[in-house]
């Protein structure tokens, strides 16, 4: 399975998220708590970019345009799927900090990969508000000065060096590896 995972790029199965944001379908955009329950299911089991731009259209079409606590929420979707390419089992976004855990096995071929040299160069570049620890024998990201899921999300693609569309496509055909860190210029 270790093969696979360092052939495909991909180490982490499913992203959790754990965060004190509002992230919801308001009720004063969808008052019908059935409907509403029922839009929650179909988001739940998005797998790409275009199911999600589908899921988009027809929420504005039925609805008008989406406020921002919902815009947040879909945009859930797509940073677990870039954080599950940068091998992060969990992130936790909560009081302005983004924290992210690595695949769990110290000895998985992640930890030698491209992917974690990206990250390995964004914190490089990015020490004043990023920092590497370790904690219960995982190691761990954090990014300060993250207040949204969309802020979120760019710092990641930045890393990823895709899109989160891009990023789904990987994921959920499990076939291609991230990209390799473009070497610095201070190296």
């Amino acid at each position: 399975m270790e093969d696979e995972q360092a052939e495909s790029g991909q180490y982490v199965e499913e992203t959790a998220l754990e965060t004190d944001l509002s992230l919801l379908i308001p009720d004063h955009y969808v008052s019908d708590i059935p409907e509403r329950i029922s839009l929650y299911r179909e988001l739940d089991n998005l797998h790409n970019a275009s199911e999600l731009q589908g899921f988009r259209n027809r929420l504005e079409d039925r609805f008008g345009p989406m406020p921002d606590v919902t815009e947040e929420l879909l945009g859930t979707i797509r940073l677990r799927w870039v954080a599950q390419l940068l091998g992060m089992e969990k992130l936790v976004l909560k009081s302005g900090k983004l924290i992210a855990a690595f695949v769990s096995d110290e000895d998985s071929a992640y930890f030698q990969s491209g992917t974690f040299a990206r990250v390995l160069e964004y914190l490089k570049n990015h020490a004043k508000d990023a920092s590497m620890y370790q904690r219960n024998g995982g190691l761990r990201l954090k990014i300060e000065k993250v207040e949204t899921v969309l802020q979120a999300l760019a710092i990641f693609e930045d890393i990823a060096g895709m899109t989160a569309d891009e990023a789904a496509e990987l994921t959920s055909a499990k076939s291609e590896p991230l990209p390799q860190a473009a070497p610095s210029a201070t190296s």
